[in-house]
């Protein structure tokens, strides 16, 4: 008898890694459900997404009227070494 083949799901609960293809279809699948099975670590953390043209910052809903922000990223800042110099204090 032929052995079935597992879902993605299935494959991803058993620690199994996804193709590039599957990942596309399956996350965005999940993260969309009322429970997505998510376990919060840590309850006070921020949401960080660094990017080239804008950083995005969020915190939890209840922390902050407008919980998401853009920030735009200034090139010159980079340019001037604003940026490398203001973490090494």
């Amino acid at each position: 008898m032929a052995k079935r083949k597992l879902s993605a799901f299935e494959r991803l609960q058993r620690g199994e890694r996804l193709s590039r293809q599957e990942r596309r279809v399956v996350v965005p699948q999940r993260l969309n459900l009322d429970d997505p099975g998510l376990d919060i670590i840590h309850r006070d953390a921020a949401g960080l997404d660094v990017g080239n043209e804008s950083h995005f910052v969020s915190v939890p809903p209840d922390r902050d009227p407008q919980p998401i922000r853009e920030f735009e990223v200034h090139r010159s800042f980079y340019r001037r070494g604003i940026v490398g110099n203001a973490t090494s204090n």
